[in-house]
């Protein structure tokens, strides 16, 4: 019975996120349409909103993952001077095309899995991992695109282009035949790999790589993966603790942690003086003003916990975090 509740949350979930998208549909709605009596069951089968995604993905990315690499085997099996971009593009293509032709939630799939990758910052971290054969696809494609392709993202536009133009067909299904779309969509993305680039591209990608290298004296500081953070937080035992622990995160803690590519305070302090030609009187005011920021970040996604979008375990552990922040810059002040 239990697993009967889950598969229809899992479908009823499919339906809605692809009429409405993945953040259009609350966990209420979820369950009212699967038609279970416990107004909790979302919560209680996948905890939150990323693990309906995700059981969405487990329920149909381990074919598509198998197909891919199974095209990916044949072509390493290929010596590398005769290898072609056409089939490097099949490989991202005819593993998911099949979904077209799926009745348990194939399309709905596809129209998801568009939601996903076509979004500012794709959602590879609700994937936790999942796309593991696409990662082996865009390392082994490399090799054949020419610089300017690979600086202008051509393998990240392939993959947009291709789950866009499958979730389009997607929602026009089913239809009787798919091999000639299926076909086109393949020349295509073959097209966006190794298309030539116009003169005029190749002069404004000489003239952005000339203003990066200007300003290139001041170090480069990686985004922040909060959730990769807290990740880390937890294996280093840096963390709160468990999720009922109502201990803050203590950022005193971190004082002699250097992140790998994270500048040390005085280099950047040094590096920040040099590029504005001024000295930082007080670098104290600087750190109560990212203390701030970052806190008002976090809060970000402790507010899409409350949403049912967010990790409830992340949410509140990165809620507290946010508190010592706000009281390490009121101390510093």
């Amino acid at each position: 019975m239990s697993g009967d509740t889950k598969a229809r949350l899992v479908a009823a979930a499919e339906e809605l996120f692809a009429e409405r998208g993945v953040d259009g549909v609350s966990l209420r709605e979820i369950t009212r349409a699967s038609g279970a009596k416990n107004v909790i069951a979302v919560q209680y089968h996948f905890e939150d909103r990323d693990g309906v995604v995700r059981a969405i993905l487990d329920k149909h990315l381990p074919d598509v993952d198998s197909r891919r690499n199974a095209l990916l085997d044949e072509i390493e099996g290929t010596p590398s001077a005769e290898r072609e971009v056409r089939a490097f593009a099949g490989a991202l293509v005819k593993p998911l095309a099949p979904k077209l032709a799926d009745e348990d939630g194939g399309r709905p799939f596809l129209q998801i899995y568009a939601d996903l990758m076509n979004r500012l910052r794709p959602a590879f971290a609700i994937a936790e991992g999942r796309f593991r054969s696409m990662q082996r696809w865009r390392a082994m494609v490399t090799p054949l695109l020419d610089d300017e392709a690979v600086r202008l993202h051509r393998r990240f536009t392939a993959i947009a282009h291709c789950a866009v133009e499958l979730a389009r067909r997607a929602r026009s299904g089913p239809h009787t035949d798919d091999r000639l779309f299926t076909s086109h969509l393949v020349d295509q993305v073959t097209a966006l790999l190794s298309g030539p680039h116009s003169d005029e591209t190749r002069r404004l990608v000489i003239e952005r790589d000339a203003a990066l290298s200007d300003r290139s004296t001041v170090p480069e500081i990686p985004g922040v993966d909060l959730d990769a953070l807290v990740t880390w937080m937890d294996s280093s035992g840096l963390g709160p603790g468990p999720v009922d622990d109502v201990r803050p995160l203590h950022f005193s803690t971190l004082a002699n942690f250097q992140p790998t590519g994270l500048p040390p305070r005085d280099a950047v302090i040094g590096a920040y003086e040099k590029a504005r030609g001024t000295a930082v009187e007080n670098a104290t005011w600087y750190e109560v003003l990212a203390a701030f920021r970052l806190a008002i970040i976090i809060e970000g996604t402790y507010a899409r916990y409350l949403a049912g979008q967010a990790s409830e375990a992340n949410g509140r552990r990165l809620h507290r975090s946010a508190v010592d922040l706000l009281t390490r810059a009121a101390t510093l002040i």
